[in-house]
């Protein structure tokens, strides 16, 4: 089943961004998302907290928050007094002159609890997915709903799969999400086995940064070797197959799509050209 990328950035920030977070330490990293707003989320660095209902960070982003304190001597003690309370003693001179500076430019804000505070690895994780614009959500779609049709026998049932996906990507104009499922439909020989392998890879890849971000795949051990080469393979394989996939595209696929050939090649090429520096850009992240 198709779902919307609108609806798929709800469910990974309402599963994996808005958990919960709480800094600890001095300087922990977070990001804080602006209330109202998908976009706006910058990343702070922990100050300590004087008292229940006050915490202190440092903006270390570029978009004020709207909780940026006053630059006063009072404001600056309190700051001061937070961190030493976090450190646990006297900070040193230069330091202080560091959160002076820091205050003197509206990069310290004060927020009244860790509401919109999240885990900046986990967020970085999925920041990452949407670095590469959500454009593999058609591989979870076709490729992981059908994994049980791919396998011996079962790759042609799954081609069928693929190839009304992409049609109906074309007609939605996402030209990228189309030749992706394209590509697992078209029928090139000997090769059919690799691209299954790659486009499950890259179906397990936006899993594991949805469920973990980076961190998690770090730890994966063998797991990464194994997306990694999966994932080598199929653009080796959409690089030597360049043609035979543009062509299947053109003489089977926009027909079905009920769209003329004029124009689209050229934007299917450009798709092709996408994809594979995306995917190597997500190989050399994991290597």
């Amino acid at each position: 089943m198709y779902i919307s990328e609108t609806k798929l950035r709800k469910i990974v920030r309402s599963e994996i961004i808005n958990e919960s977070y709480t800094p600890k330490s001095a300087y922990d990293e977070a990001v804080y998302h602006i209330k109202g707003s998908e976009k706006n989320i910058v990343r702070l660095q922990y100050l300590g907290s004087p008292s229940k209902g006050s915490y202190y960070f440092k903006n270390i982003g570029k978009t004020k928050t709207g909780k940026e304190v006053t630059n006063n001597e009072f404001n600056l003690k309190i700051i001061l007094s937070a961190i030493n309370k976090l450190y646990g003693r006297e900070i040193s001179s230069s330091h202080k002159e560091k959160l002076k500076k820091a205050l003197a430019n509206n990069r310290i804000i004060k927020l009244a609890s860790f509401d919109n505070l999240h885990d900046s690895v986990k967020y970085q994780g999925t920041t990452t997915a949407e670095y590469f614009d959500m454009t593999y959500d058609t591989v979870a779609d076709t490729v992981g709903a059908a994994a049980g049709l791919f396998g011996p026998g079962g790759i042609a049932l799954g081609a069928k799969v693929n190839a009304s996906q992409a049609a109906k990507k074309f007609t939605q104009g996402k030209y990228v999400d189309a030749v992706i499922s394209a590509i697992g439909a078209a029928p090139i020989p000997g090769a059919q086995q690799t691209v299954v392998g790659g486009l499950k890879s890259l179906a397990a890849f936006k899993s594991a940064i949805i469920k973990g971000g980076k961190e998690f795949l770090k730890k994966s051990g063998s797991n990464i070797l194994s997306l990694v080469k999966g994932m080598s393979d199929l653009v080796d394989t959409i690089k030597s197959k360049k043609q035979i996939i543009i062509n299947f595209i053109k003489d089977d696929i926009l027909p079905l799509a009920k769209i003329t050939p004029a124009g689209a090649v050229t934007k299917i090429g450009e798709a092709l050209n996408k994809i594979i520096k995306d995917i190597q850009d997500i190989i050399d992240s994991l290597k």
